[in-house]
């Protein structure tokens, strides 16, 4: 039942991923679809794991999936919007800083009502008990990728003091 869920996670996402178009190969095109590339394979091993940590039958993933993945849009969306606005660096009077800390005030709070508000949506999808598992899940799966990225960091420095 796992196999079976986990490949209808992979085929759900490799729908959305070969439904995109390809571009020239040019530059940092190029580069942009590898990167590309990159992210759809963790997606889909973040799709598997979730699914199987959480053991959701068909029927739940069915529901919850969609749910999911609007959530990470968001989410997304709302890092995005982060990034445009910037850190700084700079000396700040304390008028500057209480804007600032403000702002960040500000997207903590929208990060938190989006959570609260797709938590009630999952609640549809799955059960209380699978929802906060999820948090621990997600937590489990971002560790093992940064750790994962900085091994093979650590194995390219081993291999560019050997040459």
């Amino acid at each position: 039942m796992k196999n079976y869920i986990s490949i209808l996670a992979f085929l759900i996402l490799a729908t959305g991923v070969t439904a995109q178009e390809h571009q020239g190969r040019k530059g940092g095109e190029k580069r942009k679809q590898k990167s590309e590339g990159r992210d759809s394979r963790m997606e889909t091993k973040k799709i598997g794991y979730i699914t199987e940590e959480l053991e959701l039958s068909a029927e739940e993933a069915q529901k919850f999936w969609p749910i999911y993945n609007e959530f990470q849009d968001e989410m997304r969306s709302l890092r995005a919007e982060a990034r445009e606005k910037g850190r700084s660096d700079k000396d700040f009077t304390d008028a500057d800083a209480e804007i600032f800390l403000n702002t960040i005030f500000e997207k903590e709070q929208k990060k938190l009502d989006l959570k609260k508000m797709y938590f009630k949506k999952m609640e549809t999808a799955i059960s209380k008990a699978k929802i906060a598992k999820l948090f621990t899940i997600e937590n489990i799966f971002r560790d093992k990728v940064y750790k994962s990225i900085k091994r093979r960091m650590k194995e390219r420095e081993k291999g560019k003091t050997k040459k």
